[in-house]
């Protein structure tokens, strides 16, 4: 988002690329991450259903999100505004998985007798 910020100051076509190459790895994580992530904070039998009601919600913000992204635009004259306000919304969503996570390694039934020291 800041690459795409300093593109709308200054245009210069490096800068696209370098944003192709950071989208492309961070679209990549997104497949694998949502599910590692909710099977660490709320693993076990409900895991299915936990993760199926997050991602109702998390396809629900990508409709809405695209809505008001355009709406901010329409309003400004500028994707700026919505592209500041992205970089906080993941900034946040970054500091819930964190403060969310578990503090210590977990033991799964049948996998290990002890933890490594």
């Amino acid at each position: 988002m800041i690459l795409l910020i300093l593109f709308s100051m200054f245009p210069v076509p490096t800068m696209m690329y370098f944003f192709s190459l950071l989208f492309a790895l961070g679209y990549a994580v997104q497949a694998t991450h949502p599910p590692l992530v909710t099977a660490d904070i709320f693993g076990g039998k409900a895991f299915g259903r936990i993760f199926g009601f997050l991602n109702i919600f998390i396809g629900a913000g990508g409709a809405v999100g695209s809505w008001i992204t355009g709406f901010i635009f329409d309003w400004t004259g500028s994707y700026v505004p919505a592209f500041v306000i992205l970089i906080f919304c993941a900034f946040y969503g970054c500091m819930n998985i964190w403060w969310a996570a578990p503090g210590k390694f977990r033991r799964v039934p049948g996998k290990a007798k002890s933890l490594p020291r």
